[in-house]
This record gives structure tokens, C-alpha cells and sequence, in this order.
């Protein structure tokens, strides 16, 4: 389907509106998605492990991450909005017992919200050889 070079969008209502406002007003109009369209994220990884000792193995890790997007919300609004909300709940719900600010590379931050992206919809996957 085309997206035809209709009128243009109306302005923003703002009190004093900035240049970014009227690109970001064009973009949301000429970006938005048509019936039955969807995004998708797609990540992926993959890098070699150096022994930490001598004579060990060298291994290679790939990790990969797909979601769709859904009527509800974009992938880009899941994998991130969603991914943040089950982190800030590992807090609130006490499994993360550091403070401060932490990354997401902890252990007690990332364990439990992989398993919670897989229950709506993200799709995650790790090889290790």
C-alpha cells in the first residue's frame, strides 16, 4: 500500500512550539502504521569468551531476541517499556537487594525479566558451544 501526499497534518497546540514539534507532528503522521502493519526487533550476538586460565576453552556465545509488534503496542515499545517495567517490579518485589543504581548485566536484575518478556511474547534464545 502507498501513502499518498495528502494534506499536511494539523499543527501542534502548543503555546510556543519549536521547530521539533512540527517534524516530530509530520513524522507521526507519515510514519504511522496502516491497517494490519506491524514492526518487528530483531537483535542479535555473538562474541567468543577468552579462557580465564591457561589450557582452557574458548567458547562462543550467540543470543538472540525477536519480537512483533501487536495492535496494543509497537516491538519497540515492548522490548524497551516492557523490559523496564518487569526490572523496576524485581525491585519492588525485593529480588533485586542491591541499591543504588545497578546495570542490567546483574545477576539479581536480568534473571527473572527474560522469563517475563518470553510470557508476553519475546521471543529469547542463547547458544553457548
Amino acid at each position: 500500500m502507498t501513502r499518498n501526499a495528502g494534506p499536511l497534518p494539523p499543527l501542534p497546540n502548543l503555546r510556543s512550539p519549536t521547530p521539533i514539534d512540527y517534524f516530530a507532528a509530520l513524522l507521526a503522521n507519515k510514519l504511522a502504521y496502516l491497517p494490519h502493519e506491524r514492526d518487528s526487533a530483531l537483535l542479535h550476538h555473538s562474541f567468543k569468551l577468552a579462557p580465564s586460565v591457561q589450557g582452557g576453552k574458548e567458547q562462543e556465545v550467540t543470543a538472540s531476541l525477536l519480537c512483533y509488534g501487536t495492535e496494543e503496542g509497537s516491538a519497540m515499545s515492548i522490548t524497551v517499556g516492557k523490559t523496564l517495567a518487569f526490572a523496576a517490579l524485581r525491585v519492588l518485589d525485593g529480588h533485586v537487594k542491591a541499591r543504588g543504581v545497578k546495570g542490567p548485566y546483574e545477576r539479581e536484575v536480568w534473571e527473572g525479566v527474560l522469563d517475563n518478556l518470553e510470557e508476553v511474547g519475546v521471543r529469547v534464545e542463547e547458544k553457548w558451544s
